[in-house]
């Protein structure tokens, strides 16, 4: 079976956090190709602006999809919103999170989610054959791309500490890779004249366009990082982070089998 938690966030609640224009058309076209696309039996789960809090999310992905899932599945876990990097105020240990809606500007380490000690554990926990953890943001806190910095960094002079951090620095387990829309010094850039990020849009033509049969991410990965590079200029690279399985993610076909479809 296949399983996929497909979060986007372009709204923000604290207003201190920059909101975007396309990262939630991002996770409803994923979700609508996949819902397409997936043959066999598939539960596809969207959290969208106020329903991707810290909470529900990791709720979701340590309560919920675990009762859930079997060790012969395929797990997808998307997220597209902004990325944000942060030097923790007590002992100074730099940390990258995800932003979700909820996220307190000024209590970013404890209420975002740690990519490193959060994330991955939780992708390591569940009892998948695959996991692949697909990421539109980008974590180096520049000001082009789905990011920023964290207010630790605007306390005292910058150091290189950032540079130890890197989504490379993930340990999903045996089961897990990672595909993030760009490299760590790089930003995950948004285009109006497609109304998505740069890489969702040419992960979801990818989907769209790809004959029937199964498809893994290394497969997938190699189709969106060339459409990328392309469009960019060379300005933006997809990186592959992990093991690249043979096994598939997704076996693509014509809406065969039984489907969900939810938006909690």
């Amino acid at each position: 079976m296949f399983h996929a938690v497909i979060i986007g966030i372009n709204h923000y609640a604290d207003e201190k956090i920059r909101d975007l224009r396309f990262a939630r058309a991002d996770a409803e076209a994923l979700a609508k190709v996949l819902e397409e696309r997936v043959e066999g039996r598939r539960c596809i789960t969207t959290l969208l602006d106020e329903e991707a809090t810290t909470a529900r999310i990791a709720g979701l992905l340590t309560d919920e999809l675990p009762r859930h899932v079997r060790e012969d599945d395929e797990v997808l876990i998307f997220f597209a919103g902004h990325g944000s990097p942060e030097v923790e105020a007590t002992y100074g240990e730099p940390s990258i999170h995800a932003v979700t809606h909820d996220t307190s500007y000024a209590r970013l380490a404890s209420t975002a989610i740690d990519m490193v000690t959060q994330l991955a554990s939780w992708v390591r926990r569940l009892k998948a054959g695959h996991v692949g953890v697909v990421i539109d943001a980008s974590f180096n806190g520049t000001a082009a791309g789905r990011t920023f910095e964290g207010p630790g960094l605007w306390s005292g002079p910058r150091t290189r500490r950032l540079d130890r951090v890197s989504l490379n620095r993930l340990a999903l387990g045996a089961q897990g890779v990672l595909v993030a829309a760009c490299t760590d010094k790089e930003g995950a850039v948004e285009e109006p004249s497609v109304s998505h990020g740069v890489f969702t849009h040419h992960l979801v033509e990818s989907l769209r366009r790809a004959p029937d049969g199964p498809i893994g991410l290394a497969s997938l990965y190699e189709r969106v990082a060339a459409g990328v590079k392309d469009a960019t200029e060379g300005a933006q690279t997809p990186a592959f982070h992990g093991t690249r399985t043979p096994r598939p993610l997704v076996h693509l076909g014509r809406r065969v089998g039984a489907s969900r479809l939810a938006s909690v």
